[in-house]
């Protein structure tokens, strides 16, 4: 069977007629696997049967010369030998003519982004981390982290709209571009809380260089007062 051109239908047997090899993409050079590539696509496009794969992943596949244009033919001597890129024409079966030049575009693939909340009251049942309390304050869905201050460390705000507003000790943070970055909606409760207790916030108010801004203060909601004062900096560590 190797001895034999790998297309259906071909019967020919003469000595006279020259069996060229075909080049498997697995044992060719880089600069000539476009070319094998496309070959192992006509061939395909042919026949699919398992004894075919079994000789392109042994390297030994052929096909006779009578499928392949003279100008595809090069002599050296006595010898004929394929030139490189040519790819069969002639003979071939009916059925494949349309499908021999070109492969079929792979199937797109479509990711889809799992939503993990879709509104506020998605958020209500949600698991806290350790230590984290959820409260309303205003019809906002608000989370906050105590240590023991009088303002929680952080209270996160979760709108209507499902965007975020996060103060630090009392102080509101500013809408900056790692707080734009959060999206509670494609990502867990515990992840967004993990994000933002990692962002760095400014420690020196109007450089007083006290450390923790804002450690003792009067009650207030500030997710409602447009006054509260707001750190001068956020960023990511």
């Amino acid at each position: 069977m190797a001895n034999l051109c790998c297309l259906p239908m071909c019967n020919n047997r003469s000595p006279a007629v020259t069996l060229f090899k075909i080049p498997s993409r697995k044992f060719v050079k880089k600069e000539k696997e476009s070319w094998a590539e496309r070959l192992e696509c006509i061939v395909l496009a042919c026949r699919s049967d398992e004894h075919i794969k079994n000789l392109f992943a042994r390297d030994a596949v052929k096909m006779c010369e009578v499928h392949f244009e003279r100008s595809d033919i090069v002599l050296k001597g006595s010898r004929k030998e394929l030139r490189e890129g040519a790819v069969p024409t002639l003979s071939l079966p009916k059925l494949t003519l349309a499908q021999v030049h070109s492969r079929k575009p792979p199937k797109k693939r479509i990711f889809e982004t799992k939503l993990h909340f879709k509104s506020v009251a998605s958020l209500k049942s949600a698991r806290l981390p350790e230590g984290w309390q959820r409260s309303f304050e205003n019809k906002n869905l608000v989370f906050s982290f105590y240590d023991g201050c009088d303002q929680p460390k952080y209270s996160i705000g979760v709108l209507y709209d499902m965007s975020l507003r996060i103060c630090y000790y009392g102080w509101k943070a500013p809408r900056s571009s790692c707080i734009y970055s959060l999206d509670i909606t494609t990502q867990t409760l515990h992840g967004t809380i993990k994000d933002i207790e990692s962002f760095s916030i400014c420690s020196g108010l109007y450089s007083s260089g006290s450390g923790l801004p804002h450690m003792t203060t009067k009650s207030m909601t500030p997710f409602s007062s447009e006054n509260a004062p707001t750190v001068r900096k956020l960023a990511y560590r």
